[in-house]
């Protein structure tokens, strides 16, 4: 086999070489030579000769056609059914190509496969990449709504329990406001009677200086009373002497000067008596009167206190009311944001129906395309060496688990690497404790990859995994092709390492 092989190799490239036409011509023209010589010749030997020279260089040309064409479209054939039955990594890695000096129809028929087959492969890593995203998304979406909605739930609970006190509160206030104004009806009463009162003492005061003066008044008269009983005494005694002079006939005269002498004293010490009276009289009404006008002043204040308690009970009731509309208006705001509140639990618990059937929907969308293999990882694959490196930190110890990582392992379903997938485990300071199948890689840090914000890919990782398990975009250089490409990493926290798994989240040949 290997010498038909070698045999037919030049002959095989000179096909490949020509277009179809240009076969066919070739062809055409050796077997016409093979045919006319000998007619060419006129039956020499050396008509005969090249007769049977061209048929054989006919019959090696359409061997050779053969071999090639059945080669090559065996070889196309077999990139067809691999890619009907999702098997895309022999072609994405070149196996099964043609000869990179082929011109043919069926050449540029394999390039035409070869670019739909790497368009689908690159379309099914976009799907599968942008299905997990999705799925994370929706995952997320339906956590947070949860809180969201616990948290909803538990403010509308909490704006019934306040309406409720504040509906109290408001009867409250509005049996104060209540009270208030009986208060303030019962204080203006007041006023009126202690105000009538304060007249009323000014009344008293009135008549008892009144009677003061008219005390004074009496006193005087007495004064003049008790002159004329002086006057009377000094015209008694005089007529006694007289009387005496006249001897026996002012005898009478003498008898009636002393009765009116005797009258006269009499009358001065009743006029004493009175005066005396008078005078202590005079002093308990002067004493009365100063406790009457200093009780007049306290009645005064105790009118200005009822007028000023009075005031304020007014502005007191005044306030409740206002207050109590102003409750009110707060009963029913806090009504409507009862309502609202309400209405946003529905909300969110459709956000959380409709977060749920978005993750279903991109497991969906990942499962209609799990079927094809590529030769690049995917994100479900990615996902599958992370999960399967978290299982293994529960079969060694904290110590032997980046070494187990980290050592290589030619069984892939034993192993943390695969194709371009590699488990890293990353310390708090961005160092690589572990990278599956790739020793050398163990203490460098994610801070000194070239071509990627290294410090804002750390902070990110370890922003993802200490929330919850998920994915993280970044841009990198692919070492490959030196082009940009966007790459995503599934990261988990295991113990104080952040354990993840990158994939490109498109064809990395591009």
């Amino acid at each position: 086999m290997g010498f038909v092989r070698v045999f037919f190799s030049p002959g095989a490239r000179l096909m490949r070489r020509l277009p179809l036409l240009g076969k066919f011509l070739l062809l055409l023209l050796f077997m016409l030579l093979a045919v006319l010589a000998p007619w060419l010749g006129a039956g020499t030997a050396w008509a005969w000769e090249g007769s049977v020279l061209a048929g054989a260089i006919l019959l090696y040309l359409m061997a050779s056609f053969h071999l090639t064409l059945s080669a090559d479209m065996r070889r196309v054939m077999r990139m067809l059914e691999q890619a009907a039955h999702g098997d895309l990594r022999g072609v994405t890695r070149g196996a099964g190509t043609t000869r990179a000096d082929a011109r043919d129809e069926v050449a540029a028929l394999d390039q035409t496969v070869r670019g739909m087959v790497n368009s689908l492969s690159a379309m099914v890593a976009r799907i599968r990449s942008n299905s997990a995203l999705v799925a994370q998304a929706g995952q997320s979406l339906a956590y947070s709504s949860r809180e969201l909605s616990e948290r909803t739930e538990q403010q509308a609970a909490n704006l019934e329990e306040t309406a409720s006190s504040v509906q109290e509160v408001a009867a409250s206030v509005q049996g104060n406001s209540v009270a208030t104004q009986q208060a303030t009806a019962q204080a203006s009463d007041v006023r009126g009677v202690a105000e009538g009162g304060a007249q009323a003492m000014t009344g008293v005061v009135q008549t008892v200086e009144a009677s003061q003066g008219s005390a004074q008044r009496m006193n005087e008269i007495i004064g003049v009373i008790d002159g004329i009983a002086f006057q009377t005494n000094i015209l008694a005694l005089n007529a006694a002497v007289e009387a005496a002079r006249a001897g026996e006939a002012g005898r009478g005269f003498a008898v009636v000067a002393t009765e009116v002498r005797t009258l006269a004293q009499r009358s001065s010490e009743a006029a004493r008596e009175i005066r005396a009276l008078i005078l202590s009289s005079a002093g308990q009404v002067g004493e009365s009167v100063a406790q009457i006008r200093a009780m007049g002043g306290d009645i005064a204040r105790i009118v200005d206190g009822i007028r000023g308690v009075s005031d304020r009970m007014n502005d007191i009731s005044a306030a409740s009311v206002a207050q109590s509309s102003s409750l009110s208006q707060i009963t029913a705001a806090i009504q409507q944001l009862d309502e609202i509140t309400q209405s946003n639990v529905a909300m969110v618990e459709h956000a959380v129906e409709q977060a749920v059937k978005l993750g279903e929907r991109a497991s969906t969308l990942a499962e209609a395309v799990a079927t094809f293999r590529l030769q690049q990882g995917t994100a479900d694959e990615a996902l599958a060496l992370v999960r399967r490196a978290v299982a293994f930190r529960q079969q060694v110890s904290r110590e032997a688990y980046p070494r187990g990582l980290t050592a290589s392992d030619p069984n892939p379903s034993r192993g943390f690497h695969d194709r371009d997938m590699y488990v890293f485990a990353l310390d708090r300071a961005g160092h690589y404790v572990a990278f599956g199948g790739n020793p050398a890689k163990v203490g460098t840090r994610v801070q000194d990859i070239p071509g990627v914000d290294g410090q804002g890919l750390l902070e990110a990782i370890v922003r993802q995994a200490e929330r919850e398990p998920g994915w993280v975009e970044y841009d990198i250089t692919n070492p490959t092709t030196g082009k940009v490409q966007t790459k995503m990493s599934y990261v988990q926290q295991v113990d104080d390492l952040y354990v993840g798994c990158g994939v490109y989240k498109e064809l990395v040949a591009g």
